[in-house]
């Protein structure tokens, strides 16, 4: 495996999408964040930390402060996009996870619990979920024939 730091407007993207209205993942994520004065700011900064401490697992010739995004104030609150894409929201999650995991904290980190938070978000913001039914569908019969 191989481990890269995501690009800045990626975490900026995870921050806009776990305090995206339509998610319903904000209060949690406060919470979990210790409810700071600027949320965005405290949890890009995690996000980011993250990231850096699996490179420099996987890469102990890196520096942490050579690989670590930093966040002035305000910076990450000033980027937007016209719209959360839940499917994208899930792929940059999952993307953001690959890179984060190289360490061995990482599977009882802050930053896997949220990230694992905004994807159930999105999740649940597709609109093909709130229409599938709560549990299984009924199986077909042996004989009925199959769609792929």
């Amino acid at each position: 495996m191989s481990a890269f730091m995501v690009e800045k407007h990626h975490i900026g993207y995870l921050v806009a999408a776990a305090f995206a209205p339509g998610f319903r993942a904000a209060t949690y994520i406060k919470s979990m964040l210790g409810d700071p004065e600027k949320p965005e700011h405290a949890l890009a900064n995690l996000l980011s930390l993250e990231n850096a401490r699996s490179i420099t697992y996987r890469y102990p010739q890196d520096a942490m402060d050579d690989v670590m995004h930093t966040w002035e104030r305000g910076e990450v609150e000033s980027m937007c996009w016209a719209a959360m894409n839940p499917a994208q929201v899930i792929q940059s999650v999952r993307c953001y996870q690959y890179q984060a995991c190289e360490h061995p904290g990482w599977k009882d980190s802050k930053a896997k619990e949220i990230t694992d938070n905004i994807l159930m978000a999105a999740v649940r913001s597709l609109p093909a979920v709130e229409k599938a039914d709560w549990g299984a569908p009924e199986p077909m019969s042996r004989n009925a024939r199959r769609i792929v």
